[in-house]
């Protein structure tokens, strides 16, 4: 009976230590579990936080980015420039030069004017078309002109890649007229401004250049001016009893650098039966007619040639025997001019005068140029016996010693002796001339008597024809 009830209390512990383990198991695993179960909480709230943070993060950078703005003017639209914007010297290079296009730069002293841009805007127009109002210094009624610069770049003609426009209200008319002008448009002259000294200058200018001066008749009939790259005046005149056209295109920014084409001045006449054009070619010499020659204009020519080479010549009578004009960057005038000297011995002497009216302003000692040249004696020496022989035609004139001096006398001989025998002349190279003389046959016969310096005693004579 003791070892049944031994065993049944065994079996009872044996169970009972079997159901604590297991609940010992089932409790380390449910907490095993919750830890696991809050970790996976604990890190899934992180991550989500995390992305939430980052979605924050780039809303806040998308919504505080700048946004770009299109500057770009729209095709036609205007578009207003600031005061910095065309003050810097794009913009002022571009005004001065559409001012000096169209001779609105400087004033009547050639001095630059001052000028003011009131406001200014550009629009792109196939090109860029800016526009510019301006006030000047010394305008007493302060208007504001309008200047208007086109500019095409990918143009090669230069007139058609910059067209330039200025319109400015005329003086003491601010309100009711402008005054406009326009690339192009020629505009008449009214009588009153023809009577101003600057045309009166410039047509005397215009004549003068073409070698002619005013006749009893002369007559302005009417006149124009245009602004085409540069100022083109056009006058219509009576001259010489016919009707003729005198133009001059002025583009006064070419003074230094090309001066030459600074000023170009034209001259045509016509009757009623034809039209003549007369045009100056550069480089050309024109001959003076005995009928130009006895004009004014070349007698004071003359007279301001002496004058500005006082003393060169000591005479109080002259002639103008005969005279030239050329074309040479300006006009160059020479002439041939008698004097009577003392005992009425006759003298000729070379005038000349390169006058370029051009640089009256920048380079006034440059402008004209006044030349004399007279023989010296001994020219005139050389000249009476050229006279003498030129009269004694086939006959044989002696020359003498003094003349026999003149090296090319010398030179005639080396030539002659090559010419007759190359290889005998190479040893005769320095020699005496004893005699000599010249005659007028058809030509010039000359014939020398010489000694050879090497052999004093070979005494040689030699004709060249």
């Amino acid at each position: 009976g003791m070892g049944r009830r031994s065993r049944s209390m065994a079996q009872q512990l044996l169970m009972l230590l079997s159901l604590a383990a297991f609940l010992v198991v089932t409790v380390v695993h449910s907490e095993a579990v919750e830890a696991e179960t809050k970790e996976a909480i604990a890190g899934g709230t992180e991550d989500g936080d995390n992305q939430d943070d980052n979605h924050a993060h780039k809303l806040e950078r998308r919504d505080t980015s700048t946004k770009k703005v299109n500057k770009i003017p729209k095709t036609g639209a205007a578009e207003q420039l600031t005061p910095e914007e065309y003050g810097n010297e794009a913009h002022q290079k571009r005004i001065r030069e559409a001012l000096k296009q169209m001779a609105q730069l400087a004033d009547g002293n050639g001095n630059d004017r001052k000028v003011t841009v009131v406001s200014a805007t550009q629009s792109v127009v196939s090109g860029i078309s800016y526009n510019y109002r301006l006030t000047f210094a010394d305008d007493e009624e302060k208007r504001v002109c309008l200047l208007n610069v086109w500019e095409r770049a990918w143009l090669k003609d230069k007139d058609e890649a910059v067209k330039v426009k200025f319109e400015c209200p005329a003086a003491s008319e601010k309100k009711r007229t402008k005054r406009s002008f326009c690339a192009g448009c020629p505009a008449g002259l009214s009588e009153e401004e023809l009577g101003k000294p600057e045309h009166q200058e410039r047509i005397n200018k215009i004549l003068s250049f073409h070698g002619y001066t005013r006749d009893n008749d002369f007559k302005v009939l009417s006149a124009s001016q245009q602004v085409v790259a540069g100022l083109k005046y056009t006058y219509t005149v009576q001259h010489n009893g016919k009707r003729c056209e005198l133009g001059s295109w002025e583009r006064a920014w070419l003074v230094e650098k090309e001066p030459e084409e600074a000023y170009k001045y034209s001259y045509s006449c016509s009757n009623a039966s034809r039209r003549r054009r007369r045009s100056a070619i550069p480089g050309s010499v024109r001959a003076l007619t005995d009928e130009e020659l006895v004009n004014n204009e070349h007698v004071q020519r003359v007279d301001k040639i002496l004058v500005a080479n006082a003393g060169s010549v000591e005479s109080s009578k002259s002639r103008i025997v005969s005279g030239t004009v050329q074309t040479v960057q300006g006009k160059l005038y020479k002439y041939a001019v008698e004097f009577e000297l003392a005992g009425g011995v006759p003298k000729v002497c070379k005038l000349s005068a390169w006058e370029r009216p051009w640089l009256e302003k920048s380079n006034p000692t440059e402008a004209y140029h006044y030349t004399v040249r007279c023989p010296t004696e001994q020219q005139e020496q050389q000249h009476a016996r050229k006279r003498r022989h030129a009269k004694k035609v086939g006959s044989s004139n002696e020359l003498t010693a003094e003349e026999l001096k003149n090296p090319a006398h010398h030179d005639r001989i080396k030539a002659g002796l090559v010419s007759y025998n190359t290889e005998r002349s190479k040893s005769y190279t320095d020699f005496e001339i004893l005699a000599g003389s010249m005659q007028q046959t058809v030509g010039s016969l000359y014939k020398y008597t010489f000694r050879v310096t090497t052999e004093p005693d070979v005494v040689c004579k030699i004709s060249i024809w």
